[in-house]
Parts: structure tokens; C-alpha cells; sequence
């Protein structure tokens, strides 16, 4: 994903954000060069700030909704592991999670390692509305899309 990068060698610029997940983890990539500049950064897990803010503006919002039929034990045995505190676990099994189309992939992933169904959709501009949708998954039975297809 193309993102808006400010380089001090040719202005206002572009950088490439990629992120996927290689053995049950996050990998990023990030890549901007001009004739200055040449940025080449990766790593595992989280993507740095600044970064995801601009992934997450430029592609939107995607959410991971828990199965309401899904064991609530299960479930939190799931959200404790992904490091939701205590106190936000009953907020989190009704609201789900949010966050970059691959952080939620990844988390689908999680949760059905855990027995638990849950559906991912997106993304979502802003105010919630969602814009497309996107798949496949990569645990077969694990997530649903749902939301609207625009073009």
C-alpha cells in the first residue's frame, strides 16, 4: 500500500507498506527511495506507529467480530493471550477488534487456533461505514467477510 512520506531530499513523496504474516506472526516492510533517499525498514509484530497511523488512513479500518454463539471462556482465554487487560475484556467480546486488515487476519488466526468463529470486515472509512471488502482467508472456515462491495 502506497502511503504519503515526507522526504527531505524530493518533498512530498511516497513510501510502500507491506505487511503479511509469515509462521503465525506479523511481518512489515516499509520502502521509500528517490534520489536522495534510499529507507528500507522490516520487522515482526507491530508495525511502528507513525507507519501503521498511515497504513491505517490510507486503507482503512478492519474489524474482528467474535462469534456470539462462540464459548465466552474460549474467547477470553484468546483475548488474555493477545493481551487485552482484564478490565476491557467484556468491552472487547462485544466490540471486537480493530485494526490493519493484517493485524485482524492475524487475529482471526488466534482465535480459531481457539475454537472461537469470528468474521472480519472492512475496511472502514471514517464515521464506520465500510468501503469494500476483502479475502480470502487464511484459516478455512475460521472468519466471514461481510459488508458491502464497492467499485
Amino acid at each position: 500500500m502506497t502511503v504519503p512520506y515526507s522526504c527531505d531530499d524530493c518533498g512530498d513523496a511516497r513510501a510502500t507498506i507491506g505487511e503479511q504474516i509469515v509462521h503465525g506472526r506479523l511481518h512489515w516492510s516499509v520502502s521509500h527511495s528517490c534520489a536522495g533517499t534510499i529507507v528500507e525498514e522490516c520487522g515482526r509484530d507491530e508495525l511502528p506507529p507513525g507507519w501503521r497511523a498511515a497504513l491505517l488512513a490510507r486503507a482503512g479500518t478492519y474489524r474482528l467480530t467474535i462469534d456470539r454463539a462462540a464459548a465466552r471462556a474460549a474467547a477470553m482465554r484468546v483475548l488474555r493471550r493477545r493481551g487485552v487487560p482484564l478490565t476491557d475484556l467484556a468491552g472487547t467480546l462485544t466490540a471486537g477488534l480493530s485494526g490493519t486488515e493484517t493485524e485482524m487476519h492475524l487475529a482471526a488466526l488466534d482465535f480459531a487456533a481457539g475454537g472461537v468463529p469470528t468474521t472480519v470486515s472492512g475496511p472502514f472509512a471514517a464515521g464506520g461505514v465500510p468501503t469494500t471488502v476483502s479475502g480470502p482467508f487464511a484459516a478455512e472456515g475460521a472468519s466471514t467477510v461481510s459488508g458491502p462491495r464497492t467499485t
